[in-house]
């Protein structure tokens, strides 16, 4: 599996947080590569990051915050495995045999380029359906694999639309995939994957406004958290 799989994962002011999901996931997978991206951070993350490079890990010290996509972008382009497994700096894998099944759904889905929590998002600022919204899929929303805990299909990944900005950073690649009619799919995440919400959006307050004229803009308190 080590020669499958590269780990991503970005982290702003994180340190607490990001250690736990380094150290869950590595008391799981000690031999997948990991690259890890610190976006600026002023709280010690980045000399924390520093001390686990080694043969297996890569680190991205950023001068400055880049914003969540970009950094995402930044780990995935450095990767040389067939597969990457995005997760967020405030998640922790505590449970055995995730990447096993993630894995088995490629095998057996070749044509597949992504699966994790598949959201049904609005097509203009990344936010989530409401469920009593019964607007048709192909008018105002799309279909969205939130990369919080995704596995995506690596040389796919790079011919589409990059990640970029906070919030909702896979939404253009999201609307290339559904152009090219490429497959998504679900996943349980949260049999695996704890998600501490609020490492990074209690900081900032929401999501990525994609209106804003200055990316990565204002954040709007607007999205129901991943629990």
């Amino acid at each position: 599996m080590n020669t499958q799989v590269t780990l991503v994962l970005a982290s702003f002011n994180t340190r607490e947080l990001t250690a736990l999901a380094i150290k869950s996931f590595r008391d799981r997978y000690p031999s997948v590569p990991a690259v890890l991206i610190d976006n600026g951070s002023g709280d010690g993350s980045a000399e924390m990051l520093r001390d686990m490079e080694g043969a297996a890990t890569q680190v991205i010290l950023n001068k400055i915050n880049t914003g969540h996509g970009l950094a995402l972008h930044e780990g995935i382009m450095r990767a040389e495995t067939p597969f990457v497994l995005t997760l967020d700096s405030d998640c922790e894998v505590y449970q055995e045999g995730m990447l096993e099944a993630m894995l088995y759904r490629f095998r057996v889905s070749k044509e597949l380029y992504a699966l994790g929590w598949l959201r049904v998002v609005d097509r203009a600022s990344g936010v989530a359906r409401d469920d009593r919204d019964k607007s048709p899929l192909t008018a105002q929303f799309c279909y969205y694999v939130h990369p919080y805990c995704a596995l995506w299909h690596r040389e796919t990944y790079q011919v589409l639309p990059p990640f970029a900005y906070h919030g909702a950073p896979a939404i253009y690649n999201m609307l290339e995939v559904e152009r090219r009619q490429l497959r998504l799919e679900s996943f349980p995440t949260t049999l695996f994957v704890h998600h501490h919400v609020g490492g990074t959006r209690r900081r900032y307050g929401g999501r990525w406004d994609p209106s804003a004229s200055e990316p990565p803009g204002p954040w709007v308190a607007s999205e129901t958290p991943p629990i």
